[in-house]
């Protein structure tokens, strides 16, 4: 059975930092943009549009409008469907935005259960292959993917390594 895709957006930004702005996306998960490193990244010059975001100031007044980042401090002329030339704010596609962000270790115990769901699906298995594979029930598996239950570091570890293949790898800092 073929997957749907779903579009990503931003539901909302919960903090900024320097030239990082942290958001929540619609897939349920905490993410962050450095803007410093996405600009440099894509050799953004004096002459470009972009380059007023590499003043702080500027880079945060970013608002959220129909779930991308917008900034009406920076504007951009585009045609109409008549050729005539209009002004609006500056704005990036949130999938671009997505794809060039980082997951926000901070918040990864809050969304860990979208963080499992996505995984799974990235894998192309289901709950009843991942419980088999992890040796953790189909009900249990499912209880975390949606936040109803609490989970113990060894349960994680569990799925991670024996449902993925991949190793659990744990900072304090």
């Amino acid at each position: 059975m073929k997957q749907k895709k779903e579009i990503v957006r931003i539901n909302e930004i919960y903090k900024t930092e320097n030239f990082k702005i942290f958001c929540h996306f619609t897939n349920g998960e905490y993410r962050f943009v450095d803007f410093e490193v996405l600009l440099n990244k894509w050799n953004v010059k004096q002459n470009d549009t972009e380059y007023k975001l590499f003043t702080k100031s500027e880079l945060q007044k970013v608002k959220i409008v129909n779930g991308t980042m917008s900034w009406d401090n920076i504007s951009v002329s585009l045609l109409d469907e008549k050729g005539n030339e209009k002004l609006h704010p500056f704005e990036l596609d949130p999938i671009v935005l997505f794809e060039n962000s980082q997951i926000d270790e901070d918040k990864i115990f809050e969304n860990f259960g979208m963080l499992l769901k996505n995984e799974r699906l990235k894998a192309g298995l289901t709950t009843k292959q991942l419980a088999k594979k992890s040796g953790i029930s189909e009900e249990y598996i499912s209880k975390i993917e949606n936040e109803k239950s609490n989970i113990e570091l060894l349960i994680i570890r569990d799925i991670l390594q024996n449902g993925f293949g991949k190793r659990l790898k744990i900072n304090v800092e």
